[in-house]
């Protein structure tokens, strides 16, 4: 009999349990949407204090908390409802069996107290598992999650397959490539073929959404292209030990990340193995040398979160001397002037003048004035490389779009 009440009571807590479950997952993504809204409003402060939007901004947050607090007080009383009568009934049980065994003939008092120590030992073991099931089902949504995530992770983790080191010695080639984003119905980049000799300055040009970026992460094998190949003097790229591949093509975007340190740190940036001299080297390559010099405090000058102690100007300088002192082989810079004054981009024209001939420099950008200088240019629209030439062979063709971009920018 005892054993069926046990049941029974399963059976109800799991009313209960579908409850929590429920509550919880709400709570796993008010949460996410809490921590959001942190960190929108933490990197957005300058916006919204200039906009005097703070107000609206607290009001959409004090109401996600209110949510969540509403969902977790569920989630309490809920537990409370399942665990608190469990002790309860075990003691109206036992009394219950008590007043109808007592009035038997045979009644055995001894025997019926062994019997009832069980019977309550099976109540405590039945509101332990109780417990275990409803911690269970609480914590569920964010194993699921995870699980979720992880599988993402392993679909889209850079396999590493290659067994050579990295060697670069006369061109680096895209031959029929294409690419398509899983989320995407359409090819992103479609049968794009063009070569680049070692030592060259290349411009990469187009419209938003033309493909420009996508072609910069390939380049960095943060995606595999779905058809055709990129190859280094003949050999797929794939063939490359990746960590070899990284550590010699640098990076510059647009978007810069500077560690709350000295222009010294963020310039090494974990990487003992750069020397005093490299750093410096690096520095002066990258133009931001005599400007890091003639500070008060030289290279040990703190930069602020972010960097926001420097302009944008010499952020950028301090994260293409980064990048240079790493000595890589061919440098990427994707829209690294694209939110920079004349007198910036002329200091980081500078720079890619510096460094002509002595690395394969591969710029991709909206400002025609970044890749004027350019020993070749390459113009994407809708995946498709739509002309391919020097500037001064662009220019002189009065259809072309670099041409008519270059008209628009003069007038």
């Amino acid at each position: 009999f005892s054993i069926i009440v046990g049941i029974i009571i399963l059976l109800l807590s799991k009313l209960g349990m579908k409850r929590i479950r429920a509550a919880a997952n709400k709570l796993g993504l008010l949460l996410r949407s809490i921590s959001n809204h942190i960190n929108e409003s933490v990197l957005g402060l300058k916006t919204i204090k200039a906009l005097g939007a703070e107000d609206e901004v607290i009001a959409d947050l004090s109401d996600l908390l209110a949510k969540y607090k509403k969902v977790a007080i569920k989630i309490i009383r809920s537990k409370s409802a399942m665990s608190n009568p469990i002790e309860p009934l075990s003691m109206i049980f036992i009394a219950v069996m008590f007043a109808v065994a007592s009035k038997r003939a045979d009644f055995n008092f001894a025997a019926f107290l062994a019997t009832m120590y069980l019977v309550h030992r099976l109540f405590i073991y039945t509101e332990k598992f109780q417990g275990i099931w409803r911690y269970f089902n609480e914590h569920l949504p964010a194993v699921r999650r995870t699980v979720d995530l992880d599988k993402v992770l392993i679909e889209n983790q850079a396999w590493d397959n290659g067994t050579k080191e990295f060697k670069f010695e006369k061109e680096l080639e895209f031959k029929n490539v294409s690419f398509k984003y899983a989320s995407s119905q359409t090819d992103t980049l479609q049968n794009i073929n063009f070569k680049i000799a070692k030592g060259d300055v290349v411009g990469v040009i187009g419209h938003s959404g033309s493909g420009k970026t996508t072609l910069a992460d390939l380049l960095l094998r943060l995606f595999t292209p779905e058809r055709g190949e990129i190859l280094l003097d003949g050999v797929n790229i794939s063939e490359t030990q990746l960590n070899s591949w990284r550590r010699n093509i640098g990076y510059v975007s647009q978007d810069i990340f500077l560690k709350n340190d000295t222009i010294e740190k963020n310039i090494k940036f974990y990487d003992e193995s750069i020397t005093e001299e490299e750093m410096l080297k690096a520095a002066k390559a990258a133009n931001i040398y005599e400007f890091a010099k003639d500070l008060p405090n030289g290279f040990k000058t703190m930069v602020g979160e972010r960097g926001t102690l420097l302009s944008m100007g010499q952020r950028q300088r301090v994260a293409l001397a980064r990048v240079l002192a790493r000595q890589p082989q061919i440098l990427v810079l994707d829209e690294a002037t694209s939110s920079l004054d004349n007198q910036s981009e002329i200091m980081i024209k500078r720079a890619i003048e510096n460094l002509r001939g002595v690395i394969t420099i591969i710029i991709i950008a909206h400002r025609l004035s970044t890749v004027a200088d350019a020993d070749r240019i390459i113009a994407l629209d809708g995946g498709k490389i739509i002309e391919e030439g020097s500037p001064q062979k662009l220019l002189s063709d009065e259809s072309s779009y670099f041409y008519k971009m270059h008209s628009i920018t003069v007038s």
